[in-house]
């Protein structure tokens, strides 16, 4: 049995305290479409990864009212340098001796995206595959939301403390009047909704920690739960499928 629902599969919906006495409208990103519900409204995107990142794009190209809620600090990358996709660069470099790719990739980051601490954006120090690795968030990969955070088109805000009738409280006080809420929070694997005794089948994020099953779950397979490497999902679900079609091949031999 090939399990291939991935890491993106039930919206994780947070709870904020007096959230039931808010008016305005609340969504998950799963349901944005385009900007024409959005029109004339004030909107608050909560979470900026690259969901959130490319809303508030979306929104502040078609001159909506557009704030983002960043609660931790942020990686942020260029989509591409003269050309070439950051991804691809990102595996040359790090080939290089003595840390030397990851000083390169520093710099450049430095230059392209620049300090944002004076937008509200809070930038990690660690490097981009760190960063992976450590916290299992992928870094935000620049499309063009930067150029609107400098410009101005896209507000970005601390933590939510709560929700009132017209809006939501910040933990520093600050009071927002907000018509539309999208949830920019992610999704959850949850494979322990279907799949019984999986004690030893995760990681530390709650998903199968290998393509192949072993022990109590061989003859299953994941593919595309290892989200934690360069090359992104696309590229985790190239490698798992010949990993996989590989050892079935060789057990039915």
């Amino acid at each position: 049995v090939i399990v291939a629902t991935g890491v993106n599969r039930i919206p994780f919906l947070p709870v904020w305290k007096n959230q039931e006495n808010y008016k305005g409208e609340i969504i998950h990103s799963r349901h944005y479409k385009n900007v024409i519900p959005f029109k004339n409204k004030k909107v608050l995107i909560i979470g900026m990864g690259n969901t959130g990142a490319e809303l508030a794009l979306d929104l502040s190209e078609h001159d909506i009212d557009v704030t983002i809620s960043v609660r931790s600090s942020l990686l942020i990358v260029p989509r591409d340098i003269n050309g070439r996709p950051v991804q691809t660069t990102a595996k040359k470099l790090e080939k290089l001796p003595f840390g030397l790719g990851r000083w390169i990739g520093k710099q450049v980051r430095k230059i392209v995206i620049g300090d944002l601490s004076k937008y509200g954006v809070s930038i990690s120090k660690k490097d981009p595959i760190d960063h992976l690795k450590q916290t299992g968030k992928t870094p935000v990969i620049d499309l063009g939301t930067v150029k609107q955070i400098k410009s101005g088109k896209i507000k970005l805000v601390g933590d939510i403390e709560s929700f009132y009738e017209c809006g939501v409280q910040l933990k520093d006080g600050t009071q927002l009047e907000i018509d539309t809420v999208i949830l920019a929070t992610g999704y959850r694997a949850k494979v322990e909704q279907f799949i019984e005794n999986t004690e030893g089948l995760f990681d530390r994020y709650n998903v199968p920690k290998n393509a192949i099953g072993n022990g109590d779950h061989k003859g299953l397979f994941f593919v595309g739960f290892d989200n934690y490497k360069l090359g992104g999902i696309l590229g985790t679900i190239f490698n798992d499928s010949k990993t996989i079609v590989t050892k079935i091949l060789k057990s039915c031999k």
